[in-house]
């Protein structure tokens, strides 16, 4: 791997220039905020000259790119991006022309590092065919720009106008030995271009030797001249480079131990670089991991490439020690691989421990799937990457049954389970469940079974809910049925069996939900979320709005009092279970009569619970749900108008919780004491208008139960105008549930206008469409709808709608139950008496 060294060296060759050494310490440190500050500071103050500013310009560019080395897309993109720009607003402002000669060529050296970076990138991808392709074409650029930068410098060094010599002076015009530095810089730049780009291609290809020939060509031209030792030798390692990416292993070993010592630390590196990447190509691992060894011995941190060849060598030697049968240290050297990318996290940052990280990857994909296999995955990879989910998912199919076909089964696992989650992504859950129950029912179990067949039921669940057909909820359930079965006691079965409990919920099946939920251990990681889900089970039984049974109420109420006993006996416990006993003392001030002492005592140990929570965001909001608790327990006690001060909307957050606060507070106004009667509509009437407030944000089915709870509160508070408006706008939600819609025709009356009489009854006939035709809830609807029509006095339209119905539905009457016959014959009788 090529990244260029003269890049990190002074590109002034004042050695007193004390700006210079100071931002390059900065860098060198990597402390490009503080360099970066500094910098713009001084450009904003606009205290310097075009030339001296053009050097500021010059250093803040140089920290951008640099900055740019250790940080991943898209902040790596955008800052070379706002180097380059700072750059062209620079030359803009018509510097002299040996400083324009400059700033063209910092332009060139960012084209460059870009490049670099990009041909890194392509290495840690294991070089496929299109990184590689794109990293080789922007080496190219990178060359093109690189020669037009020294084109540009040439004119000066044949001008007859003087050209200043160094002075230090910044405000000074650049002199023509710094011109000639510059020059040699760009011409080293521009060879190590065309090296890297020569890596990139077949070795049997034209190409390379074309890429050869041009960087041998560069570094001996540059030889001729009048450069510093350190730019000699950074030629001759291009030149022993070259030799061995021609194939010459004796002679580039000669050339590369020729080059010690080297001038610098850094240089040693690159040394050393070139005698591990020798060392690989013939295949002596041990060796290689010696140099590394040996360049640590000696206080010199590795940089980043050379970390990369160290871990090279040590797959390499690990494939070598695994398929001779030498097990332990194939396992000690994977050690070693996962300590040494921790080990470059730690030293060198993200951006190279991402590259080596990857590249592992890559390697261990071709070990599992061969290279034209590992080549398909990595190409779909891109794809994915890229955006191109769609040509991924398709590449990823293809790869999953090239897998299979070659019998390699754990790799079909991967990709099959890679597929899936794609199709799932992109909402094909067809194929996504057809893929998934492929790889869920693989012959031999793998480490995605569990996840594929966890997602493939999801799926299969997914499609139920779109085109909800019995077929396809049957084989959603199905699905899940297999699963808690085949999964029973692990993660997989768990899931399946909170996914029943659930799907129990929804048909309101609450005894088949918590039949479900309770076959989950408490041992299990989805304990907690299980007990919470009974929870709602025990909540939406006992308070889904419909009359219950006393006796059916006083079981729920024992059920939530032993799940709040079986609570886990480890201290402390997780917030879920604490959100556990808040809401049981919720529940608890809403039984009738409330069960004030079961409140007091959850709050208590909740209480006790939060102040070993050390995480305050959930503290916080467990804190809430306990205010919302105790406006409900306080309002239970004998000062009822204490509550009134916690009715805020920063407690009563949500339309949820307004809608639970007020449903309480409505089951604690049926009391005969009148005095606590009018102090609990005070309360009433604020949680209203608290309620009220979200109503722009409701969804149908929120519309629905918020509408009847406004209705009953208004009607509690004697407000008959709102009572009214509420019932009216709510009906059409609830009409297709008895209870409801009669409670809702009874707060409406028979005081409607025409207008609003319409509107009710386009409510009750959008709900009839829900209602299987001719059933008794469709008729009992039906009577509704006759009934209000006569009591508004249209009974024209009564009578054309009752006649209507016994003539339609004629057989359907005659099997109802005795209630709706005997409700369709008085309406008749009482139809009849009209002229």
């Amino acid at each position: 791997m090529v990244l260029s060294s003269v890049w990190l060296n002074a590109r002034s060759i004042d050695a007193d220039d004390a700006d210079a050494r100071y931002f390059a310490g900065l860098r060198e440190r990597r402390l490009f905020s503080t360099a970066e500050e500094v910098l713009l500071r001084r450009l904003e103050q606009r205290r310097e000259g075009v030339e001296s500013e053009s050097r500021t310009t010059i250093e803040l560019a140089q920290t951008f790119v640099a900055h740019a080395r250790w940080v991943l897309n898209p902040e790596r993109d955008e800052l070379l991006e706002r180097a380059r720009r700072l750059l062209d607003d620079q030359i803009r402002k018509q510097p002299t022309p040996a400083m324009q000669s400059l700033l063209n060529a910092e332009q060139a050296f960012i084209v460059a590092t870009k490049a670099e970076l990009t041909d890194a990138d392509a290495r840690a991808a294991s070089r496929d065919d299109s990184s590689s392709l794109q990293a080789r074409e922007q080496l190219h650029t990178a060359a093109g720009a690189l020669r037009e930068a020294r084109e540009r410098l040439q004119p000066l060094f044949k001008s007859r106008q003087p050209i200043p010599e160094q002075t230090g002076d910044r405000n000074a015009a650049p002199s023509l030995a710094e011109l000639r530095h510059i020059d040699s810089l760009l011409t080293i730049r521009q060879a190590q271009m065309y090296l890297a780009a020569s890596s990139l291609v077949d070795p049997k290809r034209s190409e390379r030797i074309d890429d050869l020939l041009e960087a041998e060509s560069l570094t001996r031209q540059l030889s001729t001249q009048n450069i510093s030792e350190v730019l000699q030798w950074e030629g001759r390692l291009i030149l022993a480079k070259a030799v061995l990416l021609r194939g010459e292993t004796t002679r580039a070993m000669a050339m590369l131990t020729a080059l010690k010592p080297a001038p610098s630390p850094f240089h040693e590196q690159q040394r050393t670089s070139g005698l591990m990447e020798l060392a690989l190509l013939q295949k002596n691992y041990d060796q290689a991991l010696e140099l590394f060894r040996q360049l640590k011995a000696s206080n010199n941190k590795p940089s980043g490439p050379v970390w990369q060849l160290q871990i090279e060598a040590l797959v390499s030697a690990r494939d070598l020690a695994a398929s001779q049968g030498q097990t332990m240290l194939a396992d000690e050297l994977e050690a070693e691989i996962q300590l040494s990318l921790t080990r470059i996290r730690e030293q060198l940052g993200t951006v190279w421990w991402d590259r080596a990280d990857r590249w592992l990857h890559q390697a261990d994909i071709i070990k599992e799937l061969g290279p034209e296999l590992a080549q398909a995955t990595q190409q779909a990879r891109s794809a994915y990457l890229d955006g191109r989910k769609a040509e991924a998912l398709a590449q990823y199919q293809q790869a999953f049954k090239t897998s299979i076909s070659q019998k390699r089964l754990n790799a079909a696992a991967e990709l099959g389970f890679i597929a899936g989650s794609i199709a799932v992504e992109l909402q094909d859950y067809s194929l996504a469940a057809t893929l998934l129950e492929q790889v869920a029912g693989m012959e031999k179990s793998n480490k995605y079974t569990s996840q594929a067949a966890i997602l493939w039921a999801w799926s299969l669940g997914q499609i139920a809910r779109t085109e909800p057909t019995p077929a396809h909820q049957a084989a959603a359930q199905a699905a899940l049925l297999q699963n808690a079965r085949q999964f029973a006691g692990q993660p997989a079965g768990d899931e399946a069996l909170k996914s029943l409990g659930l799907l129990a919920i929804e048909q309101h099946n609450w005894t088949a939900a918590k039949n479900w939920l309770r076959q989950i251990a408490p041992t299990s990681p989805l304990s907690t979320t299980a007990r919470l889900t009974l929870l709602d089970v025990f909540e939406k039984d006992q308070f889904d709005l419909a009359p219950k049974d006393p006796a059916q109420t006083a079981q729920v109420w024992n059920d939530v009092q032993q799940l709040v006993k079986d609570r886990p006996v480890h201290q402390p416990l997780p917030a879920g279970e604490i959100e556990l006993l808040v809401r049981a003392a919720w529940l608890a001030v809403r039984q009738s009569p409330p069960a004030i002492s079961n409140a007091e005592e959850f709050l208590q140990l909740a209480d006790d619970e939060l102040a070993r929570l050390n995480h305050e965001p959930t503290t916080q909001k467990l804190q809430a749900l306990q205010t919302q608790a105790r406006i409900l327990l306080i309002a239970s006690g004998p000062d009822v108008l204490a509550a009134e001060k916690l009715i805020t909307p920063a407690n009563l957050p949500s339309s949820t919780i307004a809608a639970a606060v007020l449903e309480g507070l409505l089951q604690l106004v049926a009391t005969p004491d009148l005095t606590r009667q009018r102090q609990l509509q005070v309360l009433i009437q604020k949680a209203a208008e608290q309620l009220e407030s979200f109503s722009k944000d409701w969804t149908p089915e929120e519309s629905g139960r918020a509408g009847l709870l406004l209705t009953r509160a208004w009607k509690v508070c004697s407000d008959s105008k709102r009572l009214s408006q509420w019932a009216l706008l709510t009906i059409p939600q609830v009409a297709d549930r008895p209870a409801e819609r009669r409670e809702l025709l009874q707060a409406i009356g028979t005081t409607i206008d025409p207008a609003q009489l319409a509107q009710v009854v386009k409510g009750l006939q959008a709900a009839e469409a829900r209602l299987e035709k001719g059933s008794a809830p469709f008729l009992a609807l039906r009577i509704d709808t006759v009934q209000l029509l006569v009591a508004a006095n249209d009974r024209t339209v009564a009578r054309k709608l009752l006649t209507a119905t016994q003539l339609i539905y004629r057989q359907q009457i005659k099997q109802a139950p005795a209630e709706i016959q005997e409700s369709l014959q008085k309406l008749v009788r009482e139809l009849a008496t009209d002229k």
